[in-house]
C-alpha cells in the first residue's frame, strides 16, 4: 500500500495515453485512406473532385462574360481583308471583361486552393500530436521503470517470503505489461511522424505549384493559344499531369501504411503470447 499510494495518477495518466494513442492512430490510418475527408469532414472521396467542381465553377464564369480569345494573327504577308469590323469586342471594353473574368477565376481558384491546404493543416495537427504523444510516452516509461524498480527492490528485500511474492510479483507484471502496450502502440506514432512533417512542410511548394498551374489556366481560358506551350482547359487534367497528388510526404506515407499496418497487427498477436 504504501508503495501503490499515490500511484493512481500514474495509472490514470498511463490508461488515458494508451486510449489517446488508438484514437491517434485511428486518425492517420483515416487520413492516409482519404486525407479530404479528415481535411473537410463532409469530404468527397475523390482528391480530383474538388477540380472538377472548379473546372465547372470556371465554365460559369467563362459563359457568363463570354470572352472570345483572341484570334491568332494571320501569317505575315496574308491578308485579312474580310473587311468586317465592329464584331468583336476590342480595346478597354474587352479589357475590362478580361479583368473582371480574370478575378472571378482568381476567386474561385482560391476558394479550392483553401481545401487542399486545409490537408496540410491536418497533417502540421497529426505531426503536433504524435510529439506530443511520444514525448508522454516516453515520459511514463521512466516513471513505470521506477515503479518496477521499487517495487522489485522490496521483493528482493525477502525473495522467498510467499507474502512479498503473491504482493508484488503480479503488480511488477501488471506494470510492465503497460508499459509493453504504449511501447507497442507508440510504433505507428513514431513511424508516420518524418512523413507527416515532410508533408505538412510541402504546404508551400504546393500552394505556389498549384496557383502558378491555375494561373496558367486562365491565361489559357482568356486567351487561348498564345504560341507557346498549350495548357489544357481542364484543371484537372493540368493537375494531374504537372504535380503529385498531395507531395512526396503524403505518397510515402500512403506506400508504407498497410505494411506497418500489418506489422503492427503481428506485433499485437505477440504480445498476447507468454513470451
Amino acid at each position: 500500500l504504501e508503495l501503490t499510494q499515490g500511484k493512481e495518477q500514474l495509472f490514470q495518466d498511463a490508461a488515458d495515453l494508451i486510449s489517446e494513442i488508438g484514437y491517434y492512430n485511428a486518425d492517420v490510418a483515416s487520413f492516409a485512406a482519404d486525407p479530404l475527408y479528415l481535411a473537410v469532414p463532409s469530404g468527397v472521396g475523390d482528391p480530383y473532385q474538388y477540380l472538377r467542381e472548379l473546372d465547372d465553377r470556371f465554365n460559369e464564369i467563362g459563359n457568363e462574360y463570354e470572352i472570345e480569345p483572341e484570334p491568332t494573327p494571320p501569317p505575315e504577308g496574308e491578308d485579312d481583308s474580310s473587311g468586317e469590323s465592329g464584331e468583336t469586342q476590342t480595346g478597354s471594353g474587352q479589357d475590362e471583361q478580361i479583368e473582371a473574368a480574370r478575378a472571378k477565376y482568381e476567386e474561385a481558384t482560391a476558394s479550392t486552393a483553401d481545401q487542399y491546404a486545409s490537408i496540410y493543416g491536418v497533417a502540421q495537427a497529426l505531426h503536433d500530436r504524435a510529439n506530443d504523444l511520444r514525448d508522454r510516452t516516453y515520459d511514463l516509461v521512466d516513471r513505470y521503470e521506477s515503479y518496477i524498480s521499487e517495487l522489485q527492490g522490496k521483493l528482493n528485500e525477502a525473495p522467498d517470503n510467499e507474502n512479498y511474492k503473491t504482493v508484488y510479483l503480479p503488480e511488477i507484471e501488471q506494470a510492465q505489461a503497460t508499459c509493453g502496450e504504449m511501447l507497442k502502440n507508440i510504433d505507428l506514432v513514431l513511424m508516420t511522424r518524418p512523413y507527416l512533417s515532410e508533408l505538412a512542410g510541402s504546404a508551400g511548394d504546393m500552394d505556389s505549384t498549384f496557383t502558378g498551374l491555375t494561373s496558367q489556366v486562365i491565361d489559357y481560358r482568356l486567351y487561348g493559344d498564345t504560341g507557346e506551350s498549350p495548357v489544357s482547359v481542364s484543371l484537372v487534367t493540368t493537375t494531374q499531369n504537372s504535380m503529385g497528388l498531395y507531395g512526396p510526404g503524403m505518397n510515402t506515407l500512403l506506400s508504407e501504411m498497410s505494411t506497418t499496418l500489418s506489422t503492427l497487427a503481428d506485433m499485437a498477436s505477440s504480445f498476447r503470447q507468454p513470451e
